[in-house]
């Protein structure tokens, strides 16, 4: 693990999955930063560096693409981004390609994942 602790955003409206997100992320020495929606979460990006952006997709208010569009726009690296959806796996892998982002997991999240993403991000 580096020595700088890195900085991440969780982006998604079901407050059992960012409750999961956040506590798992967390052990593994990285701070993480929340938001409820996509609009929440790209307002945090204005006022935050951060590391990685890991963004559910459907979400109220702006979307998780809405999201990753507007933070790549801004600069951010899209090989410092995480999905995680309930969509069909083909309209994320579009999506993914399009954007170039790291990765993409489907929900259910399962605890190994989260364990992985993490891994990503302390890389």
């Amino acid at each position: 693990m580096n020595s700088t602790k890195k900085k991440v955003l969780v982006c998604d409206d079901n407050p059992v999955i960012v409750f999961m997100l956040e506590s798992l992320i967390s052990k593994e020495g990285i701070e993480v930063v929340t938001a409820v929606d996509g609009k929440d979460g790209y307002d945090k990006t204005l006022t935050n560096p951060f590391d990685f952006i890991v963004t559910d997709i459907e979400m109220p208010n702006m979307s998780g693409w809405d999201l990753i569009e507007s933070v790549q726009k801004d600069g951010f690296d899209m090989k410092k981004v995480i999905v995680i959806s309930a969509q069909l796996e083909q309209n994320i892998i579009i999506h993914a390609e399009k954007f170039a982002i790291l990765k993409y997991y489907l929900k259910p999240i399962m605890p190994e994942d989260i364990k992985e993403i993490a891994a990503f991000i302390n890389a």
